[in-house]
Parts: structure tokens; sequence; C-alpha cells
């Protein structure tokens, strides 16, 4: 019998109620510090995060930072010490929830959509990386600020942005099978 490859055996494992659960609730009390550092750095009113991450030019960017000013600065050079821990726990939460929802039988493998699907949150979270990465360089001198660092970190967050939407809608396909699956008497 041929044995399961890593990918497969990853799927099984963070299918795990108990793996879910701790992933749930980090992601969950992460997301809760994420909107505390924006609500205390981030003045009322002034463009939010999400803005700053698919702002796509140089000036754009900076027009933002310089509304939130040095202490919107401050928060949000916080935030992405944060994120980077955030990544991988959202990765697992996600990719753990989709193969939770989606999960062949005990007896067989998953098939290879359910592994791309599974793989898309971890996509997300190493686009994730590189535009924190690309978001420290940027903001330590508006002066200085490269357009070009600019656009890839836009990029980065957009593909971030598509690879957690699919990983969520096949959440929610998974679950609608399983409950049309469980109404029609086909569990």
């Amino acid at each position: 019998m041929k044995e399961p490859g890593c990918l497969p055996a990853c799927y099984r494992y963070l299918s795990r109620p108990a793996v879910l659960a701790v992933a749930g609730v980090l992601t969950v009390g992460l997301m809760l510090v994420f909107q505390w550092l924006d609500r205390a750095g981030r003045p009322v009113g002034t463009p939010d995060i999400t803005a700053l991450q698919l702002a796509f030019n140089r000036e754009e960017f900076v027009a933002i930072l310089q509304q939130w000013g040095a202490e919107g600065r401050r928060f949000f050079r916080i935030s992405l010490f944060v994120d980077y821990v955030f990544a991988p726990v959202y990765a697992v939460f996600f990719g753990g929830l989709f193969a939770w929802l989606s999960g062949p039988a005990a007896d067989e493998e998953p098939h290879w959509l359910q592994l791309a699907l599974f793989s898309c949150p971890f996509g997300a979270a190493l686009c994730d990386y590189v535009e924190n990465s690309l978001h420290l360089w940027l903001i330590r001198d508006l002066d200085q600020v490269a357009a070009g660092g600019v656009l890839v970190a836009s990029i980065a967050a957009s593909i971030k942005d598509l690879l957690l939407l699919a990983v969520i809608l096949g959440c929610l396909a998974a679950l609608a099978s399983r409950v049309i699956r469980r109404l029609t008497g086909r569990a």
C-alpha cells in the first residue's frame, strides 16, 4: 500500500477537532488584538489598513500614512509584527476547517482539488509575509517610499485576499454539501 504524502498527512492532522479548536481560539484572539490596535492607533475617519494594503501606488500609500500620523504608524508597525504570528495561525485554522468540512472517508485519500483548496491559506500566509516585510521596509522613511515596493506589497495583499476567499468559499461549499447529504439521507 502506498504511503500518503506530506500534504495529505497534514490535511488529516489539521482537521482534528483539538487542532481546530486551538487555532480557532488563537485566530479570534489575534483578530481582537488587530481591532484594538486599529482603534487605538488610527485616527477616526482615516483610511483603514485594508486601504493601505491595497494602495497600489506610492502617492496613495504615503497619503494614508501621513493621515495616520506618527502614532498611527507606530501602531501599524506593531500590527505588522502581530501579523507575522497571525499568518500561520489563520493558515492552520482555515486549512484545518476546510479539511474537516470536506474530508474524505478515513480510508480515502483527499482529492487534488481538496488539497489545492487546503493549501490556499498557507499560500496566503506566505503572501502576508511578503506584504508585511515590504511594509516594514516602506514605512521606515516616508520620503524614500519606493513605488515598486508599494505595488508588489499591494499585489501580494490582493493574492492573499483571493487565496483566503477561495478557501472560505470552499468551506461554505463543503458545509453546504454536508447539509444536503444529511437532509437527503446520503450522509
